[in-house]
């Protein structure tokens, strides 16, 4: 008899223990693979950019900033591209319909984010047709059964100069974003369109896109475009992709602590027991 005979014979002298150990440690397995990808995508591993800069208000990103920073920003010689946005959240038919717009200005987003999110001459040019066009993303598309040239209403918490929340839009494109692991559960508005309308916050954004030249340290320029509004009224805070990701979801709770406290947990627990099935094996040979 074979060494490997001997095992086989052995672990299946008694088939459930042996049936059960399996299962336990194929558990541990699924716990560390579904643990493991939740943690990649939630801190932006699969999508997120550490080259890509967001210029935030330093008191709070719900807070706005100045339009007029645009220009500052643009005059950093390492400054490749730079775009704002002014997000605007809303519902569809019923609250629970949470759908979220980015007012922007079409040829500047292009520039500085156009290709992370599949943005083409064609889409932008369909942008540009009217200041009601959108251009909605392939899963928010496909989620709300939205087609190009369809005439949508949003409710939002942003209210329009005459007191009503009601927005109307027409869908000019569906943008599909650079591969599967982009967001695209969004729109994109015109910016014009949104600041006229709008009864309060005027020409102020939320944030400001900024695409560092090739070569030029991310870190680096975001230390320097904070240091360009350090005495102002609105400081700013500059972070990459990444970073606004993950201290996103640090509001809420250390992610990547627990995870690995659970695996670890899961790993113990099938440690013990395997030596508490070696431990009965050998007793009872």
């Amino acid at each position: 008899m074979t060494f490997f005979q001997l095992m086989r014979r052995n672990a299946w002298r008694k088939r459930l223990r042996a049936i059960l150990l399996m299962f336990s440690v194929g558990v541990a397995f699924l716990i560390y693979g579904l643990t493991a990808s939740f943690v990649s995508g939630s801190q932006g591993a699969a999508g997120a950019s550490d080259d890509l800069l967001g210029v935030f208000n330093r008191s709070g990103r719900g807070l706005p900033l100045p339009l007029a920073y645009l220009h500052r920003i643009a005059a950093e010689g390492d400054v490749a591209a730079v775009a704002y946005t002014a997000r605007m959240r809303g519902f569809v038919e019923v609250e629970k319909n949470v759908v979220a717009i980015s007012a922007v200005d079409p040829r500047a987003i292009a520039a500085a984010n156009g290709a992370e999110i599949g943005l083409t001459p064609d889409l932008i040019a369909a942008l540009e047709e009217g200041g009601d066009r959108v251009l909605v993303g392939r899963v928010l598309a496909e989620a709300q059964g939205w087609s190009i040239g369809q005439r949508i209403g949003v409710t939002s918490q942003i209210m329009k100069a005459d007191g009503n929340r009601n927005w109307s839009f027409t869908i000019s494109g569906i943008f599909d974003g650079a591969d599967a692991s982009t967001d695209t559960y969004f729109m994109l508005a015109r910016y014009d369109m949104v600041n006229a309308a709008r009864a309060r916050d005027k020409d102020t954004v939320d944030a400001f896109v900024v695409r560092p030249r090739e070569g030029v340290s991310s870190g680096v320029l975001a230390a320097r475009i904070d240091a360009l509004f350090a005495n102002s009224a609105t400081q700013t805070r500059t972070q990459s992709e990444k970073q606004f990701l993950e201290a996103f979801l640090r509001q809420f709770a250390d992610v990547g602590l627990i995870v690995s406290l659970v695996v670890g947990a899961a790993f113990v627990t099938i440690l013990m027991i395997s030596v508490n099935t070696m431990l009965f094996a050998i007793s009872e040979r």
